[in-house]
């Protein structure tokens, strides 16, 4: 069973002069210095920036001030000055990278607002970056404008979808791969849709526990925004069906054995409750001889045997042993 593959979701919006690059946020005010370069445009679309108004700005600085996901401390002095350093990536820098690592890729491609220059062409700008540096099997195709016309332009490209359809719709689009929240898959969706070489990316997963139920799930990937899951080599708690069988008749052996163990118990204690309480019986119904004690007198002086009054004498029953 193959691990899932990681990648982070990164959403896309062309710039002002045309060049795609990577931004989640609708603005730049979250995650750059835009205040500070350019305030009285802190809530202005990103779109609607050129390209080297873009380059200007810092994208590092808040990942190391906010630290998102607390690995900030796990960095180096020369990691830190990098992650300080960093600007807003474009997306033939992330097409680079995804085809230099082999890596296949799937973003968010943003249309861009009413007015904006490359409002109905961002399709085809998007199109010719992937013909140039990568190759379009590697490229997960979630937009669903116009796909019919994609598909016949490059039909190389992994037709993605981004909600649940009939196997027999899914086909007829030419859908490859499904990109869907976790909340919404089970260990059947999957597997019926794998069973058609439909592959199943499920977002957004950042808890290994949650990584680790999408892997035995048979989710061909996930998408996270927490890389630490790249450190996990297997899943948590995994076990055979063997094992599970095993584990499952030594549960019932132990609970048994538990059960059995607590009836002799209390079995021991009612018998020894019953012995000890006849033990008792025998001895208050038992034959007895009666002795004559002669107390000595209290007072000033002692009791004299020879005086001719009787001091105060009483009877002391003791059982008597029958069988010496």
């Amino acid at each position: 069973m193959a691990a899932p593959n990681l990648s982070p979701p990164p959403s896309l919006s062309p710039s002002a002069d045309g060049i795609p690059f990577v931004m989640h946020d609708l603005t730049l005010q979250r995650t750059t210095n835009v205040e500070e370069v350019f305030p009285n445009r802190t809530h202005t679309p990103a779109a609607l920036f050129t390209w080297s108004d873009v380059q200007l700005l810092n994208a590092g600085a808040w990942f190391l001030s906010w630290d998102p996901f607390g690995t900030v401390s796990s960095l180096s002095p020369e990691q830190r000055a990098l992650a300080a350093n960093q600007t807003v990536p474009s997306l033939a820098e992330v097409l680079d990278v995804a085809n230099r690592t082999g890596r296949t890729l799937l973003f968010d491609l943003r249309q861009p607002p009413p007015g904006h220059p490359y409002r109905d062409n961002y399709l085809n700008i998007t199109l010719n970056l992937i013909h140039t540096h990568i190759n379009s099997s590697q490229v997960l195709w979630l937009p669903s404008d116009q796909r019919g016309e994609i598909q016949q332009v490059d039909p190389e490209l992994q037709q993605t979808a981004g909600q649940t359809a009939s196997i027999q719709e899914l086909q007829d689009n030419h859908i490859t791969s499904l990109n869907l929240h976790y909340s919404t898959m089970s260990l059947q969706h999957i597997s019926k849709y794998r069973s058609v070489n439909i592959s199943v990316n499920l977002y957004v997963v950042n808890q290994p526990w949650l990584y680790s139920l999408a892997w035995c799930s048979g989710a061909s990937s996930v998408t996270t925004n927490n890389m630490l899951l790249r450190d996990i080599h297997t899943p948590l708690l995994l076990v055979t069906p063997e094992q599970y069988s095993v584990m499952w008749v030594l549960t019932d052996l132990v609970s048994a054995a538990l059960i059995v163990c607590i009836f002799i118990f209390h079995w021991w204690r009612e018998r020894g409750l019953q012995f000890w309480s006849g033990s008792r019986q025998t001895h208050k119904t038992g034959p007895y001889s009666k002795f004559r004690t002669d107390p000595v007198e209290s007072g000033r002086g002692r009791w004299n045997p020879f005086h001719s009054e009787s001091p105060t004498r009483t009877l002391i029953s003791l059982p008597l042993d029958l069988n010496p």
